[in-house]
């Protein structure tokens, strides 16, 4: 967001109307120190209450009835602080207002309502609050304005509290906000991958059951491949075998033919030496004369036994005839039948793809088969279903998987943006504690104390915070909240942590209400002439309010007396 430097612009005047003890009061003012002074109950603390209300404070809204803040017996008020937008040297302190003047208005009713305005045009309160923040203004910073109480209130605070007022007033906070809005992203991613693992391990284990129940699938698929394949291959094996038997048959067929024809011819041959043999022993008997019996008789047992011979011969060529004739006939039935078993099996093998390695025995395909088959069994029922499912599973543990992945790179990223602000930031907060030490010591010094400003748990953006010590009378300093301090010495030390800030404020104003109220007289007179001394060198413009007469400071300051004239306050300016 863009700001202002400080000194740019100042409050010129702030105006009462029926607010509190002021029926109407216009209090000018001017840049540099201004001392708002009179006595107890004169309205002083008004004037830095209206400032207050006027400008959004949230602190003035939840502390107090703003109908309350009306005069008695009015019912509407309105207070207005006035800026001035002179050009300096041909530029605006706030260059998006073209009027030298910048009026905030509020008006507060009887009945509790109100409203803002800016330059004579009716605002909400987050556009002025807006607004202001450009100007570097922050109402709800004490450091900023200060009302009687908050002094107490600032010693009661932790160091944490401390510390993110000081950096909202020297403009450090945004620093620790990009650390914290970093912490809060990191926290949130680290959330989801928390949750992103979780999902992806449940995932994993969906994804499990459904790989393994698609590997059963696989497994499946292999198996009924395998048993297509060795289909196939017992299906050419048989049709190779059968070819093989009806080759053997054809063979056995044609030999048994062939032997048919030579027994035939055998017998053949036989029948025509049979009837040579019996032609010869007919001849034989026709008249021998007296002297050739014998020969004779020689021939006729000679042919006789060769006709026996013969016919036994020729019997036993008939029955191995007859043999070999149904034989042959047993092998054509069989080879009838194995060519219409070989036609069958052909055609089965000849529907599927023939193997290209050699084919092995059938029954050793059987046997394969048969494991093949009880290995199937043992699988079940298994769908095929379970593919698209596992694919969907497997394609949500990707998407999450690339989820998770992107998010551990974007914690690493933000990892290291959060180590780069945070180290920013802790050398932004370092730097400007020891400057705020350094000025405080000082500054306490010559109020008669020593102390300290120190960084506690510096390394912990949440936790960090500032300690403030202080010591009076010789004694060592001790926290700001201790009981060894009194309450003037609490005042002291405020005043002058207070003081250490006035360079580091972006703000260009700073109101104080009656600060020295604890302190006593000498300790006052030395405190006005440090604020003297640093607002001028600060630059921007102050208003302390401080009870009775004005103390004697050097330097230019603005006097605003005010006094209680019967029931209304008056202020005079000088």
């Amino acid at each position: 967001m863009e700001r202002l430097e400080p000194g740019g612009t100042y409050i010129k005047e702030v105006v009462l109307e029926n607010f509190m003890s002021h029926e109407y009061s216009r209090i000018p003012f001017r840049p540099g120190l201004n001392l708002i002074a009179g006595p107890n109950g004169a309205g002083k603390s008004s004037i830095v209450l209206a400032i207050a209300v006027a400008l959004g404070q949230t602190r003035t809204e939840r502390s107090k009835r703003l109908r309350d803040l009306i005069r008695r017996g009015r019912d509407l008020s309105r207070v207005t602080v006035v800026f001035d937008n002179s050009p300096v040297e041909g530029r605006r302190p706030i260059p998006w207002f073209r009027e030298d003047e910048i009026r905030v208005s509020r008006y507060i009713r009887a009945d509790g309502t109100y409203w803002f305005e800016l330059n004579y045009r009716t605002v909400d309160k987050y556009e002025l609050t807006s607004r202001l923040a450009k100007m570097g203004i922050d109402p709800d910073n004490m450091l900023v304005i200060m009302h009687q109480g908050t002094m107490a209130e600032f010693i009661s605070m932790s160091p944490t509290e401390r510390l993110v007022m000081v950096e909202e007033a020297a403009g450090l906070h945004e620093y620790r906000e990009r650390v914290l809005r970093a912490m809060r992203k990191m926290a949130g991613v680290e959330e989801e991958v928390s949750k992103t693992q979780d999902l992806l391990r449940r995932a994993e284990e969906t994804l499990g059951i459904w790989k393994a129940r698609y590997e059963r699938l696989l497994e499946r698929r292999r198996l009924e491949e395998r048993a297509a394949e060795l289909r196939a291959e017992l299906a050419w094996a048989k049709y190779e075998r059968q070819r093989e038997f009806m080759n053997q048959l054809e063979v056995e067929l044609e030999s048994t033919e062939s032997e048919v024809g030579e027994v035939e011819s055998q017998i053949a041959r036989l029948s025509e030496v049979l009837a040579r043999l019996e032609e010869d022993f007919r001849a034989v008997g026709s008249t021998p004369s007296a002297g050739e019996w014998s020969e004779v008789w020689k021939r006729i047992l000679d042919l006789h036994e060769r006709i026996v011979d013969s016919a036994v011969r020729q019997a036993i060529l008939e029955y191995r005839l007859r043999e070999l004739r149904a034989a042959a006939s047993r092998l054509r039935s069989k080879l009838k039948r194995a060519r219409s078993e070989l036609e069958k099996l052909e055609a089965e093998a000849k529907s599927v793809e023939r193997p290209a390695d050699r084919l092995r025995d059938p029954d050793e395909i059987l046997e394969e088969f048969r494991l093949v088959g009880a290995r199937l069994a043992s699988l079940g029922d298994v769908s095929d279903d379970v593919e698209r499912m596992y694919h969907r599973y497997l394609q949500t543990y990707k998407e999450i998987r690339e989820r998770l992945n992107r998010l551990e790179e974007n914690r690493r990223e933000i990892l290291e943006a959060l180590q780069e602000r945070a180290e920013f930031w802790r050398r932004a907060v370092r730097r400007l504690v020891s400057e705020v030490d350094e000025e405080f010591r000082e500054i306490l010094g010559r109020l008669g104390g020593v102390g300290y400003v120190r960084l506690v748990d510096g390394e912990e953006v949440e936790s960090a915070g500032l300690e403030v010590g202080a010591g009076f009378r010789g004694m060592d300093p001790v926290p700001l909240e201790s009981r060894a301090l009194s309450g003037g010495e609490r005042a002291t030390t405020v005043v002058a942590f207070m003081l250490s800030l006035q360079r580091h404020v972006k703000s260009p104003i700073r109101i104080i209400d009656e600060f020295d109220v604890h302190m006593d007289p000498a300790r006052r007179e030395v405190a006005l002439r440090e604020f003297a001394r640093v607002l001028s060198q600060a630059g921007g413009q102050s208003i302390l309010v401080t009870p009775g007469p004005p103390p004697r400071v050097e330097g230019p300051v603005h006097l605003v007396f005010v006094q209680r004239v019967g029931e209304a306050s008056r202020v005079a300016g000088a």
